[in-house]
């Protein structure tokens, strides 16, 4: 017998492979408008269509969400350890996306306009892509690929070859060839984490935290953060110090979830 015979909320490949081609359509889609106008506001939206496809799916088969979306709760101890890994995974991913940057740099053009997108122009807009990149984003996302995704997929790979498989469509998904690599960094730790705490929740703080940081660092006057990074990396300090703690910290929060 399948497994998803024995557990609804376990879907099989098929209808995994059809929620993710209807987001994937929707998603590319709301890139292509959000590419012609530079607007927050359809970035708000683009970030809300990764997860209505899904929610949609799990409500018509009457199906729990805390199940299908692993919102299962987690103890102090594992939030306060998932914020510390955020913040050493932030850094070692940024010195990646710049080290990458060098190599492989994006089109002028498109970096500026991306940039213009993200700055802080307005009190409102500044609102309007918070709550798009770092809240829509850090839910939405994390209840698709590491909630009803990942979670289905670890049921019929190696969990660790579903934490990559799903890192790989999460880099792909973000339409980004430039920071792709990054992504998928990204993704590794997000996937690590959501299984190991059999929860989504680490896995939406480090998103959150990643994407709030990325947002603090483009508002903000170069001169005032040179103590963390130059104009193309970080200060080697702070990567020598995420590089030291990276293993201890992930250690750590092995810990934390098997207390739990």
């Amino acid at each position: 017998m399948n497994d998803w015979e024995n557990d609804p909320t376990i879907l099989p490949p098929q209808q995994i492979l059809f929620i993710f081609l209807i987001t994937v359509t929707l998603v590319v889609f709301a890139g292509i408008v959000f590419t012609v106008l530079f607007n927050p506001t359809v970035a708000l939206l683009s970030e809300l269509l990764i997860i209505v496809p899904s929610i949609i799916f799990v409500a018509n088969r009457k199906l729990s969400f805390k199940t299908v979306f692993r919102f299962n709760p987690v103890n102090a101890s594992i939030i306060i350890h998932s914020i510390l890994l955020s913040l050493i995974v932030f850094v070692l991913g940024d010195e990646l996306d710049r080290l990458l940057s060098t190599i492989f740099p994006m089109p002028k053009s498109m970096l500026e306009g991306l940039k213009n997108v993200l700055l802080f122009h307005s009190l409102t807009q500044a609102i309007i892509i918070f709550v798009a990149a770092v809240i829509f984003a850090g839910f939405a996302e994390e209840m698709f690929f590491r909630g009803l995704l990942q979670r289905a997929l670890e049921h019929y790979r190696d969990p660790a070859l579903a934490i990559v498989f799903t890192s790989a469509l999460f880099a792909s998904i973000h339409l980004n060839p430039w920071s792709a690599l990054q992504i998928l960094f990204l993704g590794l730790a997000l996937g690590y984490m959501a299984w190991k705490s059999n929860s989504v929740f680490p896995a939406i703080i480090l998103h959150a935290t990643n994407n709030f940081l990325s947002l603090v660092l483009l508002n903000t006057p170069e001169e005032k953060v040179t103590w963390y990074a130059a104009t193309t990396h970080v200060n080697i300090i702070w990567v020598l110090l995420a590089l030291l703690l990276i293993v201890p910290f992930f250690q750590s929060f092995n810990r934390a979830c098997t207390v739990r």
